[in-house]
């Protein structure tokens, strides 16, 4: 998600140095949707303007600086990156319903076919009433 993050948004990454402009903490970021996607406690993004430069906050942590534009372009971005991965998970947990399902039909049938099994010598493998 940090790679699609960073090649979607063209911000550079987070480098502690004098001079630093704009960035993005493309990794921050990607927890934070990993952690909506899945459901968990991420808190939000919220865009600021302390000390007269814009940022985008994550719990104290500023994740992102630059101008309220771009800003609110990486904003899309991320709602945009948190529904596609929502809706890649929702296939894949319908499938995945889909195969349990289908796992129970064939264990049933394996067990019948277990159970109706004769043994070399000619006695059932279970014993019916």
């Amino acid at each position: 998600m940090a790679q699609q993050i960073t090649s979607t948004t063209n911000f550079p990454p987070l480098q502690y140095g004098p001079g630093m402009q704009s960035y993005a903490a493309h990794n921050h970021l990607a927890v934070f949707a990993y952690k909506r996607v899945c459901r968990l406690q991420a808190g939000s993004l919220t865009k600021c303007c302390p000390g007269g430069r814009w940022g985008l906050t994550n719990a104290s942590v500023t994740v992102a600086m630059s101008s309220p534009e771009l800003l609110d372009g990486l904003i899309a971005t991320m709602d945009a990156l948190i529904v596609e991965q929502q809706s890649r998970g929702d296939f894949f947990v319908n499938r995945a319903k889909q195969l349990a399902a289908q796992l129970d039909a064939v264990k049933s049938e394996v067990r019948l076919a277990l159970a109706s099994t004769k043994l070399p010598h000619g006695c059932d493998l279970v014993k019916f009433l």
